[in-house]
């Protein structure tokens, strides 16, 4: 299991709490799967979801008349 990773925890926390987290809590959520940690992690990636992003976005620009 990789702690201290930047993302990962607030991946797995936003997936189970729907709010951000820490190692320690993200170590507390997955307990019930000790074994199996990273075959969680795994596939709560490849399930899509995705912890929210909160940076600025890009308006769409239109070049076809440039």
């Amino acid at each position: 299991m990789s702690v201290r990773d930047f993302h990962l925890a607030d991946y797995v926390c936003w997936f189970f709490d729907g709010a951000p987290g820490s190692d320690e809590r993200m170590l507390e959520l997955l307990e019930p799967w000790r074994g199996h940690r990273q075959r969680v992690v795994r596939l709560i990636k490849a399930s899509g979801h995705r912890k929210p992003a909160f940076g600025p976005r890009l308006t769409p620009q239109d070049h076809r008349h440039h």
